[in-house]
């Protein structure tokens, strides 16, 4: 079946992920220039709450668009793993009501906190957050409250690096540096996602001093995976993994990532019972 075709045909193709719900941390990407594509594109716009709808409108740039429903994809797909929806069948959002079991879904509420954090209203057993960047967009879903950060490779001028790094940080950027772990760009990369995860993680985004945030300890696990510690924070963890690829097939040789991605998710978990997983369209 064409590509295209697919997308017309819902019933007969659906965005394939892992079925099994997690009670630690559960991590989605998405690659967003699938959405180039207006079929899939109108398909899932549909699909958003009403709220999500207004957010995408925002923007005036399609690039930033397609961001914000990848961002919302992830979070319905998300949610639906859970049992539970932010729209209903012909009402907020055109729900998928060809699903044998939307009507066996809770309908549940997204509120913000002061700061704008959005969660699950009435519910104290599932947390979730979103980010994106360049061409991807990421979620993570969990039982306990939970920050996530991706983030393109950033260049950083020194004035900047002294604006938003502790000591503790520069020693360890200027280490990884020197003994040719990661580029000085790429590990200030890395080091930021670790501190917009932790003030995502709090809800208090850029509130919270980016320098004032230290990380004390850092380990590396299995190739360039990391393990973060905070100062002065016992009971939250940090972990970072490089974004290299995308999962997505087909997807135009342009729409092949550029450069690596950093992602870290700050969580009350030490341990991480899944790696990042892509969800891909599929037949």
């Amino acid at each position: 079946m064409p590509h295209e075709e697919c997308f017309r045909k819902r019933t007969d193709c659906k965005m394939t992920y892992n079925k099994i719900m997690t009670t630690k941390n559960r991590i989605t990407l998405l690659h967003t220039d699938i959405l180039k594509d207006p079929h899939i594109y109108d398909l899932y716009y549909g699909q958003m709450p009403e709220d999500r709808q207004k957010k995408i409108d925002r923007f005036r740039f399609d690039k930033d668009k397609r961001l914000s429903l990848g961002a919302g994809i992830l979070l319905k797909l998300a949610l639906d793993q859970a049992g539970i929806s932010l729209t209903r069948p012909n009402g907020t959002g055109t729900a998928d009501d060809t699903d044998a079991g939307y009507s066996q879904r809770k309908i549940v509420e997204l509120s913000f906190s002061e700061q704008g954090k959005p969660f699950i209203k009435d519910r104290d057993d599932l947390y979730f957050n979103l980010s994106h960047s360049g061409q991807l967009a990421a979620c993570v879903l969990s039982d306990r409250p939970v920050g996530i950060d991706i983030e393109g490779r950033q260049t950083f001028k020194e004035s900047l690096i002294r604006r938003v790094f502790a000591q503790e940080d520069l020693a360890l950027a200027k280490r990884a540096e020197r003994e040719k772990e990661l580029s000085l760009d790429k590990i200030c990369t890395l080091l930021w996602t670790v501190k917009e995860s932790v003030m995502k993680y709090f809800g208090k985004g850029l509130s919270m001093d980016p320098a004032g945030i230290r990380v004390v300890s850092a380990e590396k696990k299995n190739g360039s995976v990391w393990d973060w510690k905070i100062a002065g924070y016992e009971d939250i963890y940090v972990r970072s993994w490089p974004i290299k690829r995308p999962g997505i097939n087909p997807l135009p040789p342009e729409s092949r990532l550029p450069e690596d991605y950093q992602l870290s998710i700050c969580s009350e978990y030490r341990d991480f019972d899944a790696e990042p997983e892509w969800i891909a369209f599929g037949e």
